[in-house]
């Protein structure tokens, strides 16, 4: 009777392992899949108020955004606007890379 309750514990032990192990995965890959869809949704409001920006002429502004965007790891940001003079690059020499 001892042996078979050992046994009954040894294997509740071995499915709490494999069912803890499991919800760490998903939660792991929930965390990520936020995290991405925050970034995107920040990202994709941070251009509508750079666009708002620049159509107004408050390039000062513009500039000051991009400038504490770089201290986020992007290697360039450019913005194209219909109008050639409203189009932003940084830093400078991003205008001469290629867009993919």
């Amino acid at each position: 009777m001892n042996q078979r309750l050992l046994e009954n514990i040894k294997k509740f032990e071995k499915k709490q392992k494999i069912v803890g192990f499991l919800s760490l995965l998903i939660i792991l890959g929930l965390s990520v899949l936020m995290n991405d869809l925050i970034k995107q949704n920040s990202a994709e409001q941070t251009a509508r108020m750079m666009s708002r920006m620049i159509k107004i002429g408050d390039l000062r502004e513009v500039s000051l955004t991009l400038e504490d965007s770089s201290l986020y790891d992007f290697k360039s940001i450019i913005y194209l606007s219909s109008r050639k003079k409203e189009s932003v690059f940084f830093p400078a020499s991003a205008e001469y890379v290629s867009i993919r």
